[in-house]
């Protein structure tokens, strides 16, 4: 996940603690974000990345949401 910010916002050093649209991201990178993550999260949705901005926040959700799903 953290690669793949880097990657969107071309910036070597990011905390996972940095709001993504903080650092320079937007609406534009927020799709090219959920295209590249689609993969490893299929269930992330776009809103997602606006609702938890943090990698920290983000990764916290998709590990709740992933802990839910498997007790059902």
């Amino acid at each position: 996940m953290a690669a793949v910010w880097r990657q969107v916002l071309d910036c070597e050093k990011l905390s996972i603690h940095d709001n993504f649209f903080e650092v320079g991201g937007h609406s534009l990178l927020v799709v090219q974000v959920h295209h590249l993550l689609s993969s490893d999260y299929p269930n992330l949705k776009i809103v997602d990345l606006f609702t938890y901005p943090s990698i920290h926040s983000l990764a916290n959700y998709l590990l709740q949401q992933t802990l839910l799903v498997s007790l059902f």
